[in-house]
């Protein structure tokens, strides 16, 4: 567990939208990343070794972050990895192993540990790379579904005070949640899936940080001021819906323009695992199957 906090790797940190690697004539040496975060903003890793490699020779492979279609990645050599490829039926290499492959999935992130000093100073390789899917409707921005019910984790912030931290495995083993503490808050853009825009009446999955006094959640829009209000009475994790069903409009943002800021805090400590939106026409949905 040491090594995953190291790295950050479970918490959420954008989407990969390529994957540098250096390598030597016959082996990947280094590799480096680039994200794509909710809130627009592209940043790149740095090298996985310490030491930047000496020429710029390897290979970068790109993947589409807003895309349904599936993808799957090949791992080509020997016991160890000489390269990772894309999956490109018209490229097809001589020496090809079974494909990584989730159905209904695309890569979210690839990871190279370069943890092993043995391995990595002695020989001057990567000693391992690590491949994470995600599901196929899962995108670097906060996209909300005209039609049915979308949850957007509570990672997926586009800002945060401090204060607010990642919480691991708390929800239950793999599926984490973000504590807020009061006075703090977290910031998130959202946007409707096409030009047609959308309504949406907002719920919360979230529970008490310790039991006593109920703590009311509030969430405010930039433009529309306060949204509604949320009340959480238990720390088992429920999702809560606002009960006086105050409608949200999502736009699509387009490539050059801003969505509206939706804020969230609180007047007591409490976890939040997911924002919900449910369409208007969706009233009735049933949160208890969520």
């Amino acid at each position: 567990m040491q090594l995953y906090d190291e790295k950050g790797i479970e918490q959420f940190n954008g989407l990969i939208v390529a994957a540098h690697f250096a390598m030597t004539d016959h082996f990947i040496t280094c590799m480096r990343a680039r994200y794509l975060r909710p809130s627009n903003i592209v940043y790149s890793t740095e090298w996985s070794r310490n030491d930047k490699p000496v020429d710029d020779y390897g290979y970068t492979i790109v993947f589409p972050g807003k895309t349904f279609k599936e993808a799957s990645l090949t791992l080509i050599g020997e016991s160890t990895p000489k390269r990772i490829s894309s999956y490109d039926p018209d490229n097809t290499p001589e020496e090809k192993y079974e494909n990584f492959y989730v159905p209904l999935h695309k890569v979210g992130d690839i990871i190279a540990w370069d943890r092993n000093n043995v391995i990595s100073l002695e020989y001057d390789v990567t000693d391992a790379v690590m491949v994470g899917f995600v599901p196929t409707d899962v995108f670097p921005s906060n996209t909300i579904f005209r039609k049915t019910a979308t949850i957007i984790d509570a990672q997926k912030f586009s800002g945060k005070h401090a204060g607010s931290i990642f919480a691991r495995d708390h929800y239950t083993i793999g599926s984490h949640a973000m504590l807020i503490p009061t006075g703090n808050v977290l910031s998130y853009h959202f946007i409707s899936q096409d030009n047609k825009g959308s309504n949406h009446y907002i719920g919360i999955m979230a529970c008490l940080q310790t039991a006593g006094a109920p703590v009311t959640v509030t969430i405010t829009h930039s433009k529309l001021v306060k949204v509604c209000d949320i009340v959480i009475s238990s720390t088992d994790y429920a999702p809560l819906l606002d009960a006086n069903k105050s409608l949200v409009r999502l736009n699509s943002a387009g490539l050059n323009a801003q969505s509206p800021t939706l804020t969230i805090s609180a007047t007591g400590n409490f976890y939040l695992k997911s924002i919900i939106f449910v369409p208007r026409s969706k009233a009735s949905f049933p949160l208890a199957k969520i």
